[in-house]
């Protein structure tokens, strides 16, 4: 099983870290920027192909209600492959979920091109 989740002070709602644990190992360290080590745990997940399911900690929801300072995007493809996000929720079509600034709609490619650049 994998679990991701974030560590955060919950008096001063000050973020500190993503984990991101598959079979009880800790593989994904993170760099202190919520939005940017969501995305890299992602990846991270995506490309390990550990062919295991990926729950997300109840610690996600607390942190994001908690702060209210991000919103969710759901990574989607369209019919052609395209990837694009979404910024509906979705259960039929649910998709991989990001995390962005309040009030912020990046395209995908926008958002990716924030994410991966320094």
């Amino acid at each position: 099983m994998a679990v991701i989740g974030v560590n955060y002070n919950e008096e001063t709602l000050k973020y500190e870290s993503v984990y991101l644990f598959v079979n009880d190992n800790k593989i994904f360290k993170s760099d202190g920027n919520f939005i940017k080590d969501w995305y890299q745990a992602m990846k991270h997940f995506i490309l390990g192909n550990f062919n295991e399911p990926l729950s997300f900690s109840s610690s996600v929801n607390h942190f994001i209600s908690d702060t209210k300072i991000y919103d969710s995007g759901y990574l989607k493809f369209k019919d052609d492959g395209k990837p694009y996000l979404s910024y509906e929720f979705d259960r039929e079509n649910e998709g991989l979920e990001f995390f962005v600034p309040n009030n912020k709609t990046p395209t995908w490619e926008e958002l990716k091109n924030i994410l991966e650049n320094k």
